[in-house]
C-alpha cells in the first residue's frame, strides 16, 4: 500500500506541485493560500480525519507519514 502511494505522490508532484509533508494548523493554512492563489498542491498527511477533510475539499492527498522515505518524491 505505502508503494502505491509513494507513485501516487510522486506522480502528483511531477506537475510541478507543492508537496505538503503533514498538514496540521500551519499545512493547512498553506494549503488555503495555494489553493486561493490556484498554485496546484498535493498533501501528505497521516491523520484519517485530516485526510477525510481534505478530499471533501477537493485537495489531493496521499495517506502515509511524510517522515518515511518512501512516501517523499
Amino acid at each position: 500500500r505505502e508503494h502505491h502511494q509513494w507513485h501516487r505522490a510522486r506522480r502528483l508532484g511531477a506537475g510541478g506541485q507543492v508537496i505538503g509533508a503533514g498538514c496540521g494548523r500551519v499545512g493547512q493554512l498553506l494549503v488555503d493560500v495555494f489553493t486561493a492563489q490556484r498554485v496546484a498542491c498535493v498533501a501528505i498527511e497521516q491523520d484519517a480525519h485530516v485526510v477525510a477533510h481534505l478530499r471533501e475539499r477537493g485537495v489531493p492527498v496521499v495517506d502515509g507519514n511524510a517522515s518515511r522515505a518512501e512516501l517523499r518524491p
